[in-house]
């Protein structure tokens, strides 16, 4: 299976995927909270305050780290200005962490979906029947990128003319890869970190097939 990032032209305007997924993260996430206000009987206003303060918290922390909107940094963003805002309200603060911890859960699993919508942090080279080509993914799975990362192929994955083994370069042609994001929308966080190839991945060679049977 090929998969291409979705991408929706307004005139000027670029929508991506995962920008649909985060707002509908946020939105979702608003609802959730209004409803546990509402069955705890307490003002559902409390709800808007969180988003609110959630998104400008996490785009101005996604934008100072690592060059911009790096998820760790909007989480961190946004987990300090919900804390401040609950501060300014005379929230305790150990109340707001128990009304957000489910929805933070169910929050990120839907932004790893978008991260999967823009081909994005996909995991390592599979043959497995779910294995899914990103050609225009960030980066697209080639070998040469994949490589580039750390993940190691064999000689039969190159392109040769009469060149010997170790001057080969892996071949441009996309390799299936694992959808980390849709699995790891389904775990913690922590599940999905060793699993990246377009983040950090361990060393490990990859059959004459072009692509290793791990997940």
């Amino acid at each position: 299976m090929t998969v291409y990032p979705l991408i929706i032209h307004l005139g000027p305007i670029e929508i991506t995927g995962y920008g649909i997924m985060v707002m509908v993260a946020f939105l979702f996430g608003g609802w959730v909270l209004a409803l546990e206000l509402r069955r705890r009987q307490l003002a559902e206003d409390y709800a808007a305050d969180i988003v609110a303060a959630a998104v400008i918290g996490a785009i101005i922390g996604a934008l100072l780290s690592r060059g911009g909107m790096v998820w760790y940094g909007g989480f961190i963003g946004g987990a300090l200005a919900v804390a401040l805002n609950g501060r300014r309200l005379q929230v305790p603060i150990r109340w707001t962490m128990q009304l957000i911890a489910p929805v933070l859960a169910v929050s990120y699993a839907i932004g790893r979906i978008g991260c999967f919508l823009v081909n994005d942090d996909y995991g390592r080279p599979t043959n497995l029947p779910w294995g899914i080509k990103f050609p225009h993914g960030l980066p697209p799975s080639t070998a040469g990128n994949l490589e580039f990362r750390r993940v190691l192929f064999r000689s039969s994955t190159a392109t040769c003319s009469g060149c010997s083994a170790s001057r080969c370069r892996p071949a441009p042609t996309p390799v299936p890869c694992s959808p980390s994001t849709l699995r790891s929308s389904t775990k913690s966080p922590s599940c999905s970190s060793s699993s990246r190839c377009s983040g950090t991945c361990g060393k490990r060679s990859a059959p004459s097939g072009g692509c290793s049977a791990s997940t």
